[in-house]
């Protein structure tokens, strides 16, 4: 007899601190090295293992940015620059000799899916609606995504490219599922995958902007936001089909949790901060991830449907500027065990999902 299926649940919180132009750890040199005379700004990420993983860069992308300088709304208030290339955006703006400034900028990433958007931007970019998708899609452009940037000094008297270090609203999170068990052995076939009660919208405001010269550390979400988030949930639900997905094998002792979303990867999205199990008018509302999979395993097929509470693991919170890479091992052992591991204790390079 087939015994009972284990779900083993790893969860990992991953900092995603500032986004890089790059996907290499060689910064652009060029726009430190411009002497131009109008003010050009250069987005670079702090000595981490962060990069934008799965997505192209925001130079690659062309995006612009949208600047305002809280000491002279004249030079720049909620300015456009346009990506001018070799790794900066250059304004037609120019330096005033004696001058002092006080930057800072936006990155707007409206999503392409059905109900997702960037809107009522206000406050020079400090308070920002974000929506995510209404039903889930496999397309990383599909979800929105918005950066603010620390506030930083520069002076007119020494004119150089100004660094902005950008941090993100957005939370994203992963599923990546395995089996321990050879195909000869025992197939496990996945038919449906969801998360369901996401809030998908919330609106962010600024409590507390901080300064570049403040910031400590390069793995620090510092920016403070007060977030009003929607009512509205929904459901992100990944069918694979009729004949489903057969998950592939990986041996957990490993090691490295197999993180090859080509190879294990399911499902993955961006969100807005939100607590994993709430208190509202009508009751207690928990986010949880649904299963329904089969396993064949000496002539028999065996159908089964988990339901997983997320509240049950850690993190409780889908903060800001985080990832969450939960990973869902299914073999025929006994039980349910959740595991929980630091980012900065697993070899793996920390990431963001900026759609492309």
């Amino acid at each position: 007899m087939m015994g009972t299926v284990r779900h083993i649940l790893h969860v990992f919180a991953v900092l995603t601190a500032s986004a890089a132009v790059s996907c290499v750890k060689t910064e652009p040199s060029s726009p430190a090295e411009d002497s131009g005379e109008n003010i050009a700004f250069y987005v670079r990420t702090p000595d981490t293992r962060a990069m934008i993983e799965d997505a192209a860069s925001l130079a690659d992308r062309g995006l612009s940015i949208h600047v305002t300088d809280m000491r002279d709304a004249g030079t720049f208030s909620n300015t456009a620059v346009a990506y001018s290339g070799n790794g900066a955006w250059r304004s037609k703006r120019s330096w005033t000799a004696g001058k002092s400034y006080e930057f800072f900028a936006y990155v707007s990433s409206p999503g392409s899916a059905t109900g997702a958007s960037v809107s009522s931007v206000s406050d020079n970019g400090r308070t920002v609606t974000v929506s995510q998708p209404s039903s889930y899609s496999d397309s990383p452009d599909g979800y929105s995504d918005y950066l603010l940037s620390y506030r930083v000094t520069a002076s007119g008297s020494r004119p150089a490219p100004v660094e902005l270090k950008l941090e993100r609203v957005t939370t994203g999170v992963e599923l990546y599922m395995s089996t321990p068990n050879p195909k000869d052995e025992a197939r496990v076939i996945l038919k449906e995958a969801s998360f369901i009660n996401i809030v998908r919208s919330a609106t962010f405001s600024i409590a507390d902007h901080a300064a570049s010269s403040s910031v400590s550390g390069s793995s620090q979400i510092m920016n403070t936001w007060r977030v009003v988030r929607s009512t509205q949930r929904v459901t992100y639900l990944k069918n694979t089909g009729a004949e489903g997905l057969e998950l592939e094998y990986f041996d957990p002792a490993g090691g490295d949790f197999g993180y090859d979303y080509s190879k294990y990867g399911i499902m993955r999205f961006l969100t807005v901060r939100q607590p994993l199990t709430e208190t509202v008018t009508t009751g207690v509302t928990d986010i949880v991830l649904h299963l329904e999979y089969a396993v064949e395993e000496n002539g028999q097929t065996v159908d089964y449907e988990v339901d997983m509470p997320l509240k049950n693991y850690r993190p409780t919170m889908w903060s800001i500027g985080h990832k969450v890479r939960y990973y869902v091992t299914i073999d025929s052992s006994i039980d349910l065990v959740g595991t929980v591991v630091k980012w900065n204790e697993v070899d793996f390079i920390e990431g963001t999902l900026l759609p492309d």
